[in-house]
């Protein structure tokens, strides 16, 4: 990326970050320019999206014509969804929200051990997440790597906190990726011992592994360590689809990951099995509604 490429990146990026607690009419014309210029000129967004692209059904590809079409569509959808999570502080959050299959959950917690939903980033799950602690009367928990922008780090964690969620929140300025890792799994376990909901957002890069990365240069697996304390704690998995539908939010809790492991036998192998099951239901659904699948 050369730069005047950086250059209009960073003055994009400035420019969302100022919308995110406009009005929406005074806010449009900033995200459309903006969006417009990352996804033409950031390298990276750019070279995202293709492979974004490359991976739809060929059915989608034909509709949205252009990974750059795909990436400007995707971006706008992005930054509403972050005005949405800020704009949560202000009681906002709630008023188009539906998620169905919450009895799921309920029924699952019904057994005592606790849950783990696995999520992508799609639509809103911090809103339907939200939703479904409302719902339960349950706390959930989250565990990601804080905003590297100091204003953007207060703005989502406030809007994540006034939508009723725990946030296990690290920055890549933590000196050992082992001990946050292990930090975060023993507040997990924690959490599950208490029957409440743990939730992680698992996703492919454009269909790997999800990671939060620390200065140590390590990196840790959520797939893997929401996985592994579901098989510990014996907690149902649900894979919860979210997504956006002519911009209202939605949310749909799946049944749990059948958990017979009579010929699975090691812990590694179940928590894998858990997680990949798993995401054959959230992969299907960004397949079918890529537009509200982000990664900025």
């Amino acid at each position: 990326m050369n730069l005047l490429e950086r250059s209009q990146e960073a003055l994009s990026r400035s420019l969302l970050l100022l919308t995110l607690s406009m009005p929406k009419y005074v806010a449009q014309p900033f995200i459309e320019i903006s969006t417009a210029v990352l996804a033409l000129r950031s390298a990276r967004l750019r070279k995202h999206y293709q492979r974004s692209f490359a991976v739809l059904p060929e059915a989608k590809r034909k509709q949205f014509g252009s990974a750059q079409s795909l990436a400007r569509l995707s971006l706008k959808v992005q930054v509403n969804y972050w005005r949405e999570v800020v704009q949560a502080t202000r009681g906002r959050a709630f008023d188009d929200v539906e998620v169905a299959g919450v009895e799921l959950l309920r029924a699952s917690l019904a057994k005592g051990c606790g849950v783990v939903a696995l999520l992508s980033h799609s639509g809103n799950p911090e809103c339907v997440a939200g939703q479904i602690a409302l719902e339960l009367e349950c706390e959930i928990m989250v565990v990601a790597e804080a905003e590297p922008d100091q204003l953007m780090r207060s703005l989502v964690n406030a809007g994540r906190e006034s939508l009723g969620l725990k946030v296990l929140s690290f920055s890549k300025s933590d000196d050992d990726s082992s001990n946050v890792g292990l930090q975060a799994a023993l507040a997990i376990r924690r959490h599950l011992a208490r029957n409440q909901v743990y939730a992680a957002l698992i996703d492919y890069a454009p269909r790997g592994r999800h990671f939060v990365a620390s200065a140590a240069g390590q990196e840790i697996d959520v797939s893997a360590m929401a996985g592994l304390a579901a098989v510990d704690a014996h907690a149902p998995v649900h894979p919860v689809e979210t997504w956006y539908e002519m911009g209202a939010i939605r949310g749909m809790v799946h049944p749990a990951v059948p958990s017979d492991f009579e010929v699975i036998v090691s812990r590694a192998e179940r928590a894998d099995y858990l997680v990949s099951e798993a995401w054959k239901v959230l992969s299907d659904s960004i397949d079918r509604n890529p537009v509200s699948w982000r990664r900025l």
